[in-house]
């Protein structure tokens, strides 16, 4: 069983496995426990604890010679017990740099028992490579595809169509989208078809994920001066292009909703009219709520009275939704905003922070950091309430800060973690971070305060730590990590790590 043993705060929920080695299909397991709340799903049980305190055991049986336990321990909220890890540094000096978003860029196929990861490897080309939790074994890497041309920018995301297939898209930095489809669904195994998506000519920075209507949606950053010359250098609006047939054929935003982009602007007075997507995470259907999309984001350009630069400023956060099944987007009060999110409701009604007329930009002498980073994390409570982490810049140190959202307002604080992505099991929303000894857990329940929680300790290689949770994640492959090295690193010739941690 895996993981063997879980440390779990009250209400909250986590998924375990069971495999019969000697018949790894094998899905008929009986499930029990004293003091817990189970629901089997073949090989796997999700597990809550029925009380406050204490421990217990989570039993899996095949038959009267085949068993297996999870011990789960119950813990206070605040407490911060040291939970041993499982690293595989998979890939030694392989990989080139990257800009990666916290993105699916990995997942665990339930159906063969596998998870494939992803990243750059030489020339910046996307590789994939599937772990086997059966046979607990790595297969060979298997590069899906051919990038155009070095480029941090240029890394791979992943989603999983509806028929089973592994799309992996990349290679875009203001050029035409490249996807590459497995040959086999669930299945990694190559030869993959590598095409351009040509409803994406100028595009960068995917988001990837298949919807419960079976449609596949990557969203991206459209270029458009690439596309026309009367556009400024900083019109970057968001666009997204879907699939109906498993990615086989695509449609971009224009065509689908007859808006020219989804989200963003090109008439900003201070002519921050790029659009830096954090992330988009796809939430499932809940007891009030269609499944949605929840995204946060930041934007940049030129500033007010300045020359149209791409990304000299950056200013505010932004959270809002997108719904699958009718194109909308809707702000974090539920207002529909239609099918393309304008620059005037993103300030009415999805701005989260407003970090006033920008300061800091990245052509002045010394320059550190942005008024805003590029990256941010987001999701939801379990009362359903917006959640988004993201990092701004005071003039002299770079400050975490979390945003909660009450029903009417957005509450802000600090942090003392930089986190790397968020994941809700039952009552209780956990955000990541790399710390000393391995990866710092920090948990919201009720109010607005995150408090810190377990440490997963491992032998952590300097230079390195979690990059972003693997989709569907079967434990020990719980995140994806990678080299942090950045300045002076090669687009093209690979000299970084990759691997994976988790818990056994």
């Amino acid at each position: 069983m895996n993981p063997t043993k879980v440390v779990l705060l009250p209400g909250e929920r986590v998924r375990v496995y069971a495999t019969l080695s000697s018949s790894p299909l094998f899905t008929n397991f009986t499930w029990s426990g004293s003091g817990l709340n189970i629901v089997a799903t073949g090989q796997s049980a999700t597990v809550m604890p029925a009380g406050n305190t204490g421990s217990t055991v989570l039993n899996a049986q095949a038959d009267a010679t085949h068993f297996g336990q999870t011990n789960i321990e119950v813990r206070q909220l605040g407490s911060t017990p040291q939970v041993p890890g499982w690293v595989d540094v998979h890939r030694t000096g392989q990989a080139v740099r990257s800009a990666r978003r916290p993105t699916p860029s990995a997942i665990y196929l339930p159906a063969t028992q596998q998870t494939v990861v992803s990243w750059m490897g030489a020339m910046g080309h996307p590789f994939v490579r599937t772990y086997d939790h059966v046979a607990q074994a790595w297969s060979e890497p298997v590069q899906v595809g051919m990038n155009p041309y070095p480029d941090y920018h240029n890394y791979p995301v992943m989603a999983q169509a509806a028929d089973g297939h592994l799309l992996v898209a990349y290679g875009a930095h203001n050029t035409v989208l490249r996807m590459s489809r497995s040959a086999q669904p669930n299945s990694a195994a190559g030869p993959w078809e590598d095409v351009s998506i040509p409803e994406a000519p100028a595009a960068s920075y995917p988001f990837a994920f298949t919807s419960a209507t079976g449609r596949t949606f990557v969203f991206y950053r459209e270029t458009l001066s690439k596309l026309d010359p009367a556009r400024f250098t900083d019109d970057r609006p968001l666009r997204y292009v879907m699939t109906e047939d498993n990615g086989r054929t695509w449609k971009n935003s224009t065509t689908l909703t007859g808006q020219a982009f989804a989200l963003g602007s090109v008439d900003r007075t201070d002519q921050m009219n790029e659009i830096y997507l954090g992330q988009a995470r796809l939430l499932p259907p809940s007891a009030n709520k269609p499944e949605r999309v929840i995204m946060s984001w930041t934007i940049a350009g030129g500033g007010t009275g300045q020359s149209h630069l791409h990304d000299r400023y950056h200013r505010n956060m932004y959270v809002a939704y997108f719904r699958p099944a009718d194109l909308h987007f809707f702000s974090p009060a539920g207002k529909d905003l239609g099918t393309q999110l304008s620059n005037e409701e993103m300030e009415g009604d999805c701005k989260v922070l407003d970090t006033g007329e920008p300061k800091y930009a990245s052509d002045q002498p010394g320059w550190t950091y942005y008024d805003v980073g590029y990256f941010s994390v987001v999701h939801e409570k379990a009362d359903g309430s917006p959640v988004v982490l993201y990092t701004t810049f005071d003039g002299t140190t770079a400050v975490d800060r979390s945003s909660v959202w009450t029903g009417s307002s957005w509450v802000t604080a600090t942090v003392p973690f930089n986190p790397k992505d968020l994941e809700q099991r039952g009552s209780v929303l956990s955000a990541y971070a790399n710390d000393s000894a391995g990866i710092r857990e920090w948990n919201l329940v009720d109010g607005t305060q995150f408090v810190p929680g377990p440490r997963v300790t491992y032998n952590r290689p300097p230079g390195s730590g979690i990059e972003m949770l693997i989709q569907n994640y079967r434990q020990p492959l719980q995140f994806l990590t990678a080299s942090t090295a950045f300045s002076g690193v090669s687009d093209s010739t690979p000299s970084l790590d990759v691997g994976v941690v988790g818990i056994e």
